[in-house]
């Protein structure tokens, strides 16, 4: 199963459009450069988006800008230390996947909420540790 996300917009194009109309009204070059800088780094942010992929006993985690390829991880059950479900701002789920070696993978933002409780069988299947927050049990309810 193949599941995707996308950064959260809403907050990123606010800033954007701010720190663009702050560059076009300043009169100082080096602040109009560091407002350009910061756009910039808003923009990839907004082209930012994740897939999840449970194929068998494995995990894969991609990230994009766009359509290019950033970060590509494959994980087997051995390489998972646990997997945390928290909860985010009042009705968000996340998910951390602790590796033993590499970088964490945050699950955050995904379209289905089908994604959570896959990873969930998958966890049970593979018998990974699960550690669940008590706000996200409430969620679950």
């Amino acid at each position: 199963m193949e599941f995707s996300a996308k950064s959260e917009r809403n907050i990123l194009v606010f800033f954007l459009l701010l720190s663009v109309l702050s560059a076009i009204r300043s009169s100082y070059i080096n602040v109009m450069i560091v407002y350009l800088c910061v756009a910039t780094f808003l923009l990839f942010g907004l082209l930012l988006s994740f897939r999840l992929k449970i194929e068998g006993s494995r995990l894969s985690y991609v990230v994009f800008i766009g359509k290019l390829k950033v970060y590509r991880s494959t994980v087997s059950p051995e390489n998972i230390k646990k997997i945390k479900f928290k909860r985010t701002g009042w009705m968000g789920k996340m998910v951390v996947i602790q590796l033993k070696k590499g970088i964490n993978w945050r699950v955050l933002h995904f379209e289905s909420e089908e994604t959570y409780r896959e990873l969930e069988k998958y966890a049970n299947q593979m018998e990974i540790p699960v550690m669940k927050a008590k706000d996200y049990l409430v969620l679950e309810k």
